[in-house]
């Protein structure tokens, strides 16, 4: 009896350990930099393209205007991504736009939160720097505390789509 009861203690106080992560870091950070070889308004063209996110964005299938004017701060979208056999929706609201310089957005879904600041400043004459700045916060005190053994994995994720995103600005697909 005594071993099932120290069993039980082992088990709840580990439950307990990890549910104290999502209550001492319930937002991850993380920051993408990357330099794309061409003009920031080419960069900033084919990023705000509907019809090439699904070439940088895996699984991206398109998105609807909800409220106010398209791509205008305020604005709300509900962005479709197509993930194992179901389409998953969000809901994305543009904070803050400045032309060929700064787009900061917020995604909402049933389980996050998802803040985004993307910078885009010149380096050279014909190149671009990209600056993304995320956070991540869940919804409920169980998946806050998944959160913080994801970060990685968010951040890997990301990184990669950002590398698609300047491989396509920088092939001649794109190139008009």
């Amino acid at each position: 009896m005594r071993i099932i009861l120290y069993i039980v203690g082992f088990i709840l106080s580990c439950l307990l350990g990890f549910l104290l992560f999502g209550l001492f870091k319930p937002v991850i950070t993380y920051d993408i930099s990357l330099q794309i070889n061409r003009p920031i308004a080419k960069c900033w063209t084919v990023y705000q393209t509907d019809s090439l996110k699904s070439k940088w964005m895996p699984g991206y299938l398109r998105s609807t205007l909800l409220t106010g004017t398209a791509n205008a701060i305020g604005s709300k979208n509900t962005i479709y991504y197509q993930s194992a056999e179901q389409v998953t929706t969000m809901t994305q609201t543009i904070d803050s736009l400045i032309n060929e310089s700064l787009i900061a957005y917020t995604i909402d879904n049933r389980s996050m939160h998802i803040r985004t600041h993307i910078r885009f400043t010149s380096s050279q004459a014909n190149a671009c720097i990209i600056q993304i700045h995320n956070e991540v916060t869940a919804n409920n005190i169980f998946l806050k505390s998944l959160l913080t053994f994801m970060k990685s994995k968010f951040e890997s994720a990301e990184q990669a789509n950002y590398q698609s995103l300047k491989t396509l600005i920088e092939s001649k697909e794109v190139d008009e």
